[in-house]
């Protein structure tokens, strides 16, 4: 695994709030294994998705985590 996936802003934000991969995909509507491939940079999430995450983060996390530039 690539260490800057390691840190994904993502995986970040979960393990800062105190949730496991199961109860962020619960709280989003999405699948673990699906949240595991968008820590780990193999998956991109939908914009639905990422207005979910941002809106559940309070605004930590930022379209601009997800975006490739």
């Amino acid at each position: 695994m690539n260490l800057l996936m390691a840190n994904h802003p993502l995986r970040k934000y979960r393990k800062d709030a105190g949730l496991t991969l199961a109860e962020l995909a619960e709280k989003v509507d999405m699948s673990v294994p699906s949240l595991c491939r968008i820590e780990l940079g193999q998956q991109a999430p939908s914009l639905a998705l990422i207005s979910r995450l941002i809106k559940l983060s309070r605004g930590k996390l930022r379209a601009d985590d997800f975006l490739e530039a």
